[in-house]
């Protein structure tokens, strides 16, 4: 039996707390995008999840190159493999719901501009995406 954090193999042995950090970061931006009012930070959420994901990933890179074994090739080989799929499958859905709220009698009466306005989306017809970018891309 491993400890817990050890390696197992070539992957790392699971980590019950870890999941439940990242279970709590994710729940905090759900609860921020509902707008409940009780989680007023959910960037912080975001935040978290990027910070368990790059500790997690060094973990298996260092751990990689302390046995010699690490190549770049192999290591974004498993990232497009673990993330295209997701990418692929959102992109799908985004494109069929987008396609139903234009044309579709449903999509009319929801009247989804009106939801998307008081989300404040920048995507909402007369609305500049620029309003809205990320600090990250501010000068």
């Amino acid at each position: 039996m491993n400890d817990i954090g050890k390696k197992a193999g070539s992957a790392l042995a699971y980590r019950p707390d870890i999941d439940g950090l990242r279970a709590i970061a994710v729940l905090a931006v759900l609860f921020f995008h509902a707008d409940l009012g009780f989680v007023p930070g959910g960037y912080a959420g975001v935040d978290i999840f990027f910070v368990i994901s790059g500790y997690l990933i060094t973990r298996l890179v260092v751990g990689e190159i302390q046995d010699d074994n690490f190549s770049l090739l192999r290591f974004y080989e498993r990232r497009i493999r673990r993330l295209f799929p997701a990418l692929f499958a959102m992109l799908a859905v985004a494109l069929v719901l987008r396609r139903l709220c234009r044309t579709s009698h449903i999509g009319r009466r929801l009247d989804i501009s009106k939801v998307m306005r008081k989300s404040g989306c920048c995507c909402t017809p007369g609305r500049s995406p620029l309003k809205n970018r990320s600090i990250l891309f501010t000068r």
